[in-house]
């Protein structure tokens, strides 16, 4: 007999289904995710799988019933989603990606993975511990994933982003196998270290206590050791020039410390809030950053005979009694010398005017009432102090003069004057190609901003044509595909390396209109330093990815890695104008401070290896301002891999439209002083073809023997060049 009553109820449950479920509406487990790549969901197991790169979906609160191209496809799974499976072959996981999987507890990322996209894990509040084999990580990758333990790097990462692992609360351990490797990581900024809330480094599974940097790091990276509470003390091997800034920043049971005598930098905030450290300077160091020691006690006897010695350096350096401070010493910030409470003597190499002149904000003054106070002796030798920035008035507000050039003076504003996005929130995959010529900011500084500057001062400024070359670190091409003609614009990456000497020089304060515009205060919001008042502000250089644009950093380092274009209210514009000199009563050739010639630096032979770089990879002579450039930047501390991919990168050598091998060919010539075997072309073609870009060359032949061979005979450092190829 028919039950025409279950029957019934089996149409109307249909019925329901189709009411409940709009026509559109996608329920699918499975589908694309990639030009070549397909994603499939059972069991609670999500699998990506296929070859390349899987597509950015930033859209994580809806999903693509919504039309939007950017909701992830799984987004109606994401409750259910436990376990998540890339298999070998993809190349990328999408920014976006994985954002609020919530009952996410594992995932497998295969070494093929290159590039961890912008929050792509963001708010997976359950997933435990990760293991990142190689390659980028984007800005906010793990954010706000408090249930996350353990992460374990492979020696093939190569850079982490700003905020990667931000509010990971839970995580009590990181785990290395390569202490050289991990000192080569480019970290992006604050929270992009793990090492914030784990507080313990393991290599090979051993907590570490007593680390040390071996030979053959030139460069502790910036951030590396930052609140590293498991190390004890530290030993750096000969042959490191510099420390990144807030490289062992509040490393609080850090006791001893012991620096090589090839130590020439050390970055803002490099060991600062190192409350037990005691040690030792060495005589080389030409550049000390902002609170690079601050609270740390160090030796007895501190001696710095040269370069920059940046604001709070050595502020509540408790145990130092005798400080020399070297006639070579240009520059000394406010408050250098503050609170050091132990100091008997200062000496200076050269007369008392010029300590006035150099010393006048160092806070030297108020030590003469501690007890142990003896006082100043001078010496006779002659001075050179750093040069404030001339500065004009100029539509209503102050600016710096950068450059004096055929009659045309390039001025930037001296104070950041408005907190503004670089572009647009994305609206389509297309949209995530920020680029200066399409951006929203370029389009407010040449309509309203420039209409805020009075009509007959509109009428100096004078059209500048500007391109914007790849990032040098991580080959970003971003939208501009060429030049473009602007009346106001902002710095280039690489401008903001030519027109400022040192990090110092490129701080800059907000302007009050510019913080009440966010309703922010002077200090301590997230816009500034809370005691500087220093803050963020862009330059047009693409970042890591398509969508990150480069910037300034408080502390006036320049962040390579970028943050999200569309990022609101953090980060600031200073604006930058070509215009007629002689109108302004500007003359002279105002411009970048010389960088000081470290000691044994020969010019000439580093002038001979800048002209090579031109004849061999541009295939021409050197000008004379590019040629002052790169030496500078030399003389700066920029090591010869970093100059060369300088040139790999630029826009010159890009609009020659080399074949992979014409440009292979160059490599052999500039890395390895030969012509190349068959085999060799082979090979290196057959990696650009695989999707790598210049950067794998730069890596494979800029740290070559044959090339430190090269740079040797020129005096000049080698350098590292990371890069995991595809």
């Amino acid at each position: 007999m028919i039950n025409t009553r279950k029957i019934l109820s089996v149409l109307v449950t249909v019925a329901m289904v189709f009411i409940m479920v709009p026509k559109g509406i996608v329920r699918a487990d499975s589908g694309n995710c990639g030009p070549g790549l397909t994603w499939s969901f059972s069991g609670g197991v999500l699998t990506i799988s296929g070859s390349g790169d899987m597509y950015d979906y930033p859209e994580h609160l809806h999903g693509p019933d919504s039309g939007n191209e950017l909701a992830q496809p799984w987004f109606h799974l994401k409750p259910s989603i436990t376990s998540i499976v890339i298999n070998e072959g993809v190349t990328s996981i999408g920014a976006g990606a994985f954002w609020g999987c919530n009952a996410l507890t594992s995932v497998s990322i295969p070494g093929s993975v290159q590039r961890i996209g912008f929050a792509a894990f963001a708010d997976d509040r359950a997933l435990g511990s990760v293991t990142i084999p190689s390659g980028v990580v984007g800005e906010a990758a793990f954010i706000r994933c408090s249930g996350l333990q353990t992460v374990t790097f492979g020696p093939g990462v190569t850079a982490v982003g700003i905020s990667a692992f931000e509010s990971c609360t839970g995580l009590h351990g990181v785990y290395i196998s390569d202490v050289a490797a991990w000192c080569r990581i480019y970290f992006g900024g604050n929270k992009a270290s793990p090492l914030e809330y784990a507080h313990n480094l393991y290599l090979n599974g051993q907590l570490v206590t007593n680390l040390t940097i071996p030979a053959g790091v030139t460069k502790v990276g910036d951030y590396a050791f930052e609140h590293c509470y498991s190390i004890t003390s530290l030993t750096i091997s000969e042959g490191c020039t510099a420390i990144g800034e807030y490289a062992f920043n509040n490393c609080s049971n850090l006791a001893s410390a012991t620096f090589p005598n090839s130590l020439n930098s050390v970055g803002s905030f490099a060991f600062a809030s190192c409350a037990r450290m005691h040690a030792s300077l060495p005589g080389g160091i030409s550049y000390i950053g902002e609170r690079a020691f601050n609270g740390a006690p160090l030796s007895s006897n501190i001696v710095v005979n040269q370069g920059v010695i940046g604001e709070r350096a050595f502020n509540a350096c408790g145990s130092v009694m005798d400080l020399t401070i070297g006639a070579g010493v240009t520059y000394i910030g406010p408050n250098a010398f503050n609170e050091m409470g132990g100091l008997r003597n200062i000496h200076y190499g050269s007369t008392a005017a010029n300590w006035s002149a150099l010393a006048a904000e160092s806070g030297y003054n108020r030590v003469v009432t501690y007890p142990y106070w003896r006082g100043i002796t001078y010496g006779t030798a002659a001075a050179s102090v750093q040069p404030g920035r001339s500065t004009v008035n100029f539509g209503n507000m102050t600016w710096d003069v950068l450059a004096v050039s055929n009659g045309n003076a390039l001025l930037i504003t001296h104070e950041v004057i408005a907190f503004k996005m670089f572009s647009a929130n994305y609206s389509s995959r297309a949209s995530m190609t920020t680029g200066w010529e399409g951006s929203s900011l370029r389009s407010w500084l040449n309509s309203s901003f420039l209409g805020s500057i009075p009509a007959d001062q509109q009428a100096l400024i004078v059209p500048t044509s500007i391109s914007t070359s790849p990032n040098s670190r991580f080959g970003t091409v971003g939208a501009n595909g060429g030049a473009v003609t602007d009346r106001v614009f902002i710095l280039s990456v690489e401008e903001a390396q030519q027109y400022f000497a040192n990090d110092q020089q490129r701080t800059a304060v907000a302007s009050d209109a510019a913080l009440a515009g966010v309703g922010a205060p002077r200090n301590g919001s997230a816009q500034s330093d809370p005691t500087t008042g220093n803050t963020y502000w862009w330059l047009r250089s693409p970042g890591m990815f398509s969508y990150s644009t480069a910037y300034v950093n408080y502390t006036g380092s320049i962040r390579l890695d970028g943050v999200e274009s569309p990022t609101g209210s953090l980060v600031g514009v200073r604006p930058c104008v070509w215009v007629n000199a002689s109108a302004l009563g500007i003359s002279g050739t105002s411009g970048a401070s010389a960088a000081p010639v470290p000691s044994g630096a020969n010019v000439e032979q580093i002038s001979a290896f800048v002209d090579r770089l031109y004849a061999e990879f541009l295939g021409r002579e050197a000008d004379d301002a590019g040629r002052e450039y790169w030496v500078n930047k030399i003389l700066g501390g920029m090591s010869a891999v970093d100059v060369s991919a300088g040139f790999v990168f630029s826009n010159e050598l890009r609009d020659m439209h080399l074949s992979n091998e014409e440009f292979v060919r160059r490599a052999y010539t500039v890395y390895l002083n030969r012509e190349p075997d068959a085999a060799g072309i082979a090979y290196w073609v057959a990696l650009l073809e695989r999707g790598n870009d210049y950067g794998c060359i730069i890596h494979g032949f800029g740290e070559s023997q044959e090339f430190t061979g090269i740079c040797n005979s020129y005096g000049v450092t080698r350098g590292d060049y990371p890069y995991t190829n595809r």
